[in-house]
């Protein structure tokens, strides 16, 4: 099914457009050999629903771990929002910068690039979610840094006033166990997402055994 969809509605040498999904319409550099499932917008497709009430409802978007920029170019797309994309991978910050270009969205102009490793500290090397984003009053915090999660919420000052909306990727049951306890004991409702049952037609073809993620909120 993969190589019929590839030959169909793909090109292995210039850029590709997204055919659905958040990221719908946006043009990347993606290589349909092995991201076909992005180019279709089913990558992930069961946070989409979460994700889009999210992105209108927050004034910042920010995604921690935003590898080459497929949330990113998402929440460009959204127009009129604070913008900030973190990724301290040099590979991966210059792929992000190269499909940001692609669709017309200029660093500093669209979005705001950090390199540094977000923590729950502010330093030449990392910086904390609050330094983040500043004054805004609202926030879509999207986190997938493959282990650092429970520390990034940590470092977050929960008496902020700050209305947050967290969509959090988890690699291990305990720690997905361990940042639901933490977001409930501040007030959140947190939702597991799990697997549509099409993943068995369009799996996703994963390292790790655990992938999975949660979205927590004031504002169900």
């Amino acid at each position: 099914m993969k190589r019929i969809l590839k030959k169909l509605f793909f090109s292995s040498t210039k850029p590709n457009r997204i055919l659905s999904g958040v990221s719908s319409g946006m043009l990347t550099n993606y290589d349909p050999k092995d991201r076909t499932l992005h180019l279709l917008g089913l990558y992930e497709r069961e946070i989409y629903p979460f994700l889009e009430k999210a992105m209108k409802r927050s004034e910042t978007l920010v995604d921690i771990g935003a590898n080459d920029g497929y949330y990113a170019v998402a929440f460009a797309k959204q127009g009129g929002k604070k913008v900030i994309v973190c990724e301290p991978s040099p590979i991966e910050k210059a792929k992000l910068i190269q499909n940001m270009n692609l669709n017309g969205f200029k660093e500093m102009k669209d979005f705001v690039l950090i390199d540094k490793f977000v923590s729950d500290t502010s330093n030449d090397k990392e910086i904390s979610i609050n330094e983040l984003i500043g004054d805004r009053k609202s926030a879509l915090i999207l986190i997938d840094v493959d282990g650092g999660e429970k520390k990034i919420i940590e470092g977050f000052n929960f008496n902020s006033g700050v209305s947050i909306d967290w969509l959090i990727e988890t690699h291990t049951i305990e720690l997905e166990e361990a940042i639901v306890a933490l977001l409930i004991s501040k007030g959140y409702v947190v939702s597991i997402i799990r697997s549509a049952w099409w993943r068995l037609i369009f799996p996703e073809q994963r390292p790790l055994p655990h992938n999975r993620w949660l979205f927590a909120t004031k504002n169900p």
